[in-house]
């Protein structure tokens, strides 16, 4: 099982991830959409960080499921489970060290090391009370006018100060690249 301190490292990469991806690509609504409307020609995990396969509205996916085509991420039981039945999609999944499998948010949260409502809040499309949790203090969260991208960095970014990992300077740093959506991550 993930410490609290590689989760947050999790956390911290998946910023980093997250950010290099086009902003069209991030919809926080889908986990992940399927291409074709059915499960044909979905897009592989390579294909999807690559951003090469987008379907037409070109929102592929959110941060979990980014996060699910991740190899370094994959590589420690994090991946994308396809349904077996024909256009049933798919969903997040993590199957721990012991070989214990986790779908959906749950696999989330136990990857990433977060309580239930910390993961609903960094990465649920719902807009609620819980997902203000980790919102500027700027933003108004049921009427903002950020991109999906945009609120997903915000509440990572929000999650890491949060815990520490952040100074001051460089989370008004990493805001200003958010609102610009222009990054340079170098330390």
């Amino acid at each position: 099982m993930a410490t609290i301190s590689s989760g947050t490292e999790r956390v911290r990469t998946l910023y980093s991830v997250m950010a290099g991806v086009p902003t069209p690509a991030v919809h926080l609504d889908f986990w992940r959409q399927e291409v074709g409307g059915r499960n044909v020609n979905r897009p592989s995990d390579l294909q999807l960080l690559a951003g090469s396969t987008q379907p037409e509205c070109g929102a592929l996916a959110c941060g979990i499921g980014f996060a699910c085509a991740y190899p370094p991420f994959m590589a420690k039981g994090l991946s994308w489970y396809h349904y077996q039945l024909a256009g049933s999609g798919g969903c997040p999944q993590f199957l721990d060290k012991n070989g214990k499998r986790f779908t959906n948010f749950e696999a989330a949260s136990k990857f990433f090391f977060l309580s239930g409502k910390e993961t609903f809040a960094m990465f649920a499309y719902s807009v609620s009370a819980d997902s203000a949790v980790f919102a500027d203090r700027d933003v108004n969260v049921f009427d903002s006018p950020l991109s999906d991208k945009q609120h997903l960095l915000m509440r990572i970014r929000n999650y890491l100060y949060q815990k520490g990992l952040l100074t001051g300077a460089r989370y008004n740093e990493l805001r200003a690249m958010e609102r610009a959506d222009s990054f340079d991550l170098s330390y």
